[in-house]
């Protein structure tokens, strides 16, 4: 009865084209539940350039008009996944994509972004993740002008990276600072838990920010700083996981 409803209204063919593309999704390891499939198809649609994306556990995103995730062929995002010591994440918080009208969310290589991680990409703005970027659980990045995050970089649970400063405080000499300056996290940096990039900051490539620390200046390649307003503590640093 049910074969005899679904053929009437000619959706049959539509029904096996579905589990034909669950078929493929799954010869190509993707591990999804049936939920998490149909996300991940949907969202493959707004892909540009070949590469794939997977949404994990629970993931929440919205494209509006225009908005676009550019993924080159061998590429990958993770949305809302976990690591293999997740027993922290273990309440599966919503990870949030959001991407404005005309926004774009560029991924170059592979990256991952942890559960309850939110993003936000205004208007016409752009977010750049490099290869092998993992971003923790619980972390938030704005991006109302141009955020770049570069390959290898690491942050923590409840990181805060954005480029907009949301409002002005008149300088000494009376004129008024802008407001949305593109924010830059170097190759190979990791941020420590807790960490907030303030609006306008580069952090030089192979650098460390300490646990907590609050980066409103500027950080030279390979330095260790820490605190609020976040201090050099050491330079010539490397480091490794």
């Amino acid at each position: 009865m049910a074969a005899r409803t679904l053929a009437s209204h000619g959706l049959l063919p539509r029904i096996r084209v579905g589990f034909e593309k669950v078929r493929r999704w799954r010869s190509r390891g993707a591990s999804l539940g049936p939920r998490q499939l149909v996300q991940t198809m949907r969202l493959q649609r707004r892909v540009v350039g070949g590469g794939r994306v997977y949404v994990s556990g629970r993931a929440a995103v919205r494209l509006r008009q225009g908005a676009r995730i550019e993924i080159p062929s061998g590429g990958r995002l993770m949305l809302g996944s976990g690591g293999s010591n997740d027993v922290m994440d273990a309440d599966r918080l919503r990870a949030a994509v959001y991407l404005g009208s005309g926004a774009r969310l560029v991924v170059d290589g592979r990256a991952r972004l942890g559960y309850g991680t939110k993003i936000r990409v205004a208007p016409g703005a752009t977010l750049t993740i490099g290869d092998g970027v993992y971003v923790n659980a619980r972390c938030l990045i704005i991006a109302s002008h141009d955020v770049t995050i570069g390959a290898g970089s690491l942050l923590g649970w409840d990181c805060q990276v954005q480029d907009d400063s949301f409002h002005q405080i008149r300088r000494t000499d009376g004129s008024w600072p802008p407001v949305k300056r593109p924010t830059v996290i170097g190759e190979h940096c990791w941020l420590g838990s807790g960490v907030l990039v303030l609006a306008g900051v580069t952090i030089g490539s192979g650098s460390v920010a300490g646990a907590r620390s609050v980066v409103s200046r500027d950080v030279p390649e390979r330095t260790l700083v820490a605190g609020a307003p976040a201090a050099p503590v050491r330079g010539e640093i490397e480091w490794r996981v």
